[in-house]
């Protein structure tokens, strides 16, 4: 889920709780989005970002290992197996 934060005056990322964007960009906060893969970007007001802060950050892709991808393989199967037959054990 994406969130959204502003930059306080002690130039420090907080959260924008209840659907308050609006009032935040309205009074010229800098505001940034997070993305769930943890890369961020200042969408709204980014002119009074002070000089020398970072208005963008990009994530670098998770990597998946073999064995959480067969884990996850595991599960879809069961999953699979759970709505067709009602069963949550995989047969031998």
């Amino acid at each position: 889920m994406k969130k959204f934060e502003f930059l306080t005056k002690d130039n420090k990322w907080q959260a924008i709780v209840d659907k308050g964007y609006a009032d935040k960009k309205k009074s010229g906060v800098p505001c940034r989005i997070i993305h769930e893969n943890g890369s961020w970007k200042v969408i709204a007001n980014a002119e009074n970002v002070p000089e020398g802060t970072e208005t963008r950050f990009k994530a670098e892709p998770r990597v998946v290992t073999y064995q959480e991808a067969e884990e996850t393989v595991t599960l879809m199967k069961a999953i699979e197996n759970l709505a067709t037959t009602g069963q949550t054990i995989l047969p031998a």
